[in-house]
């Protein structure tokens, strides 16, 4: 086995080994036969420009394989490292050190080494034709970071959350892809990571870039290291990522399998490197001195946020910083920033900041399969000390590129600014027909009418005016789910509308049950990969099961087939997302959603099989699998609400009940 070398904080190491790093990271940067011939050129050239010697740039932001590609590209610059301090007449036994950015209670934030040693790359890095324009430009501007106290002002705000308590929460998500990168969901590893790339400025505010700067290995250092601890707390992570990537890969038969793909241009030995050698170090000769602690399940309110959509592709190679302001809105219109960016953190309008980075070149293949994905500020704190709801306040935004110049987002390509948070922001405030037409009130309004319109009660426009179309409809509601039929919507009903719903089907109370297939006709099913955490034998059974529960009261015969082009049913797991209204509320929504062609469960949801202890946040796969295979037969939802086929999640509706055989009975006589 390799020598095993130690990654330590790099403010902790004594100075002579601070140095020594200092030192190996200049003899990298050194010439072999003219400019642009250093192991530092080489191994910086990967992560953007110019890419490898074929000119092909690598990507892996925004991926499931962000952490892992990074973890293969840390290894190749320590082992870089090491043969550089072996060629200063050392034992080659040195670590890449890491940055714990969330350790900001030093007198030395940013590592004063760094500022020391590399205020800028040697005269002769580069060819002069590459210093005069395009990303070389930028780089011979020089290395300058910000200041100690505008750092640690980034890095630990006081009244919101800043990159060091987004890494720990990100560390609670219970999905590889949900924790690995930025895929939309506010609690991820890639977006601190933006953060505190594009805080430090240009050139590590440029993904092209980026990796000319010594701190970039310092940073992706302390990504890797809570990367460590997370594998520590999910060690079912790589079952997990392989099995999400042969959903994904079903899904969207375009993209390739990040999972199984070489990561590209690196290599263990003579063979590629791949993300199944990211699961343990030591084989890749290095362990951290010590990982991040592991964060308490708090109790937090569920944060309202401003959701800044972000097309990379559009952005170009620009990355800026957004900072947010929230105010009234009607002193938003007039409003104006500070005119020294150094002041805007100071403003009393001033919620949060985020990174957001553009795309690496135009030509880039990973940024260019990169959906649109938002990008969330916090601004509960501003709106809890103004005493404001959601729907009065009113939100600018004012960034600085990549170069630290300040742009209002009016001139960037990132999308219009949207407020967001708990589907309601009050379950105890009553909504009725005759209300004052304030901000909240219409807000609130809005937000029952979408509900009552996705599920097919609602069949005018969602305008936020409760008029008599909107209470005819949450009356047929009400009277559909067993509550009082009174047309107010006050905490029952909220109640009612948070509970999480099988499937995201609409409620259909005046279409008829109508028989997808025929009596004796047998139906051929087949089952894609399920969520790594789970047994494929007993989720196999408990589908079954389900299956062969309807076949009793139907006659419909189903039979599971090995491949999918056999089938006329197709059971798959995909992120749905997208389309849960209730994102922010937490765990839930809509569980499923199926078709007489197919049923896919919520890969973004965590699955249960019975005989495993409940818990909170988590569903059991049969009963929701039971509901399903009713509507793939083809029928709608019940009134009933001991019915397998009412629309709610009831983890023990395990049978079908009496109302769920009588309909079949009456469609297939």
């Amino acid at each position: 086995m390799a020598r095993v070398v130690t990654r330590r904080e790099i403010r902790s190491l004594p100075r002579s080994e601070q140095d020594r790093f200092a030192d190996a990271v200049e003899k990298m940067m050194e010439n072999r036969s003219g400019p642009e011939t250093s192991e530092y050129f080489r191994v910086a050239g990967y992560h953007g420009w110019p890419g490898s010697p074929s000119g092909r740039a690598y990507c892996a932001h925004g991926d499931e394989h962000f952490p892992a590609w990074h973890r293969a590209y840390l290894r190749e610059f320590e082992r870089a490292l090491q043969r550089a301090d072996r060629e200063l007449g050392r034992r080659g036994d040195i670590a890449l050190p890491y940055w714990d950015w969330t350790d900001v209670d030093r007198r030395e934030v940013f590592p004063e080494i760094i500022r020391r040693r590399f205020p800028e790359l040697p005269d002769d890095f580069l060819r002069p034709e590459n210093q005069r324009s395009g990303p070389g430009a930028a780089l011979m501007r020089g290395l300058a970071v910000p200041s100690d106290s505008r750092i640690r002002a980034s890095l630990r705000p006081s009244r919101r959350m800043g990159p060091a308590e987004q890494a720990s929460i990100a560390l609670l998500e219970e999905e590889h892809f949900r924790f690995a990168h930025r895929g939309g969901r506010a609690n991820n590893i890639e977006t601190p990571h933006d953060t505190v790339h594009v805080m430090l400025g240009s050139p590590m505010s440029s993904l092209a870039i980026a990796a000319f700067h010594p701190a970039f290995w310092l940073h992706h250092c302390n990504i890797d290291r809570f990367y460590s601890k997370y594998l520590e707390l999910e060690p079912d992570s790589q079952r997990e990522f392989m099995q999400h990537q042969r959903m994904e890969f079903l899904m969207n038969r375009g993209n390739p399998d990040v999972y199984v793909a070489p990561l590209e241009p690196f290599r263990l030995g003579r063979r590629p490197f791949r993300v199944a050698d990211c699961f343990r170090t030591e084989p890749l000769g290095y362990r951290y001195d010590r990982l991040p602690p592991a964060p308490g399940r708090q109790m937090r309110e569920v944060p309202t946020l401003v959701a800044l959509p972000v097309d990379v592709m559009k952005l170009g190679q620009h990355s800026y910083m957004a900072n947010v302001f929230a105010m009234p809105k009607a002193d938003a219109e007039g409003w104006q920033p500070p005119e020294d960016p150094e002041e805007w953190m100071d403003d009393p309008a001033f919620a949060d900041q985020i990174g957001i980075f553009g795309s690496k070149s135009p030509d880039c293949e990973g940024c260019q399969r990169r959906p649109v994905f938002n990008a969330y500020a916090d601004i509960t704190a501003n709106l809890n000390d103004l005493g404001l709801s959601r729907h009065e306040v009113g939100v600018r935004v004012m960034c600085l590129d990549e170069l630290g110049q300040p742009v209002p987002i009016e001139e960037t390509q990132i999308g219009e600014p949207q407020v967001v948070g708990p589907y309601f922001e009050s379950q105890d405030a009553h909504l009725a027909k005759g209300e004052e037409e304030a901000a909240p009130v219409v807000g609130e309004v809005k937000q029952l009418q979408t509900y009552l319109k996705r599920f097919g009660w609602l069949k005018g426009e969602v305008d936020g005016a409760f008029g008599d179309l909107t209470e005819e409809a949450l009356k047929r509601f009400q009277k559909f789910v067993g509550l009082a039929d009174d047309g107010v919507a006050g905490p029952l009903t909220k109640a009612k509308i948070l509970q999480s719903r099988v499937d995201g089907v609409e409620d259909q109370e005046e279409d008829e049950d109508a028989a997808n297939y025929c009596r004796g006709e047998e139906v051929k099913y087949w089952v894609g990969p399920e969520p790594g955490y789970l047994d494929r034998a007993t989720v196999l059974g408990e589908l079954r099961g389900a299956f062969e529960a309807w076949e009793e009261v139907t006659g419909v015969e189903f039979a599971e087939v090995d491949e999918q082009e056999e089938a006329d049913v197709s059971v798959t797991w995909g992120n749905r997302s997208p389309d849960n209204l209730f994102q922010l509320d937490g765990p839930g929504g809509a569980l499923a959603h199926s078709t007489k062609e197919y049923l896919q469960f919520d890969s973004s949801e965590r699955w249960l099989c019975q005989g495993q202890p409940a818990a909170p946040g988590r569903f059991y796969l049969y009963p929701v699998a039971l509901h399903e295979v009713g509507h793939v037969l083809g029928l709608t939802h019940s009134a009933n609400p001991a019915d397998v086929m009412a629309p709610y999640y009831v983890p023990d509706k395990l049978e079908l009940q009496p109302g769920d055989c009588e309909r079949a009975a009456a469609v297939w006589a």
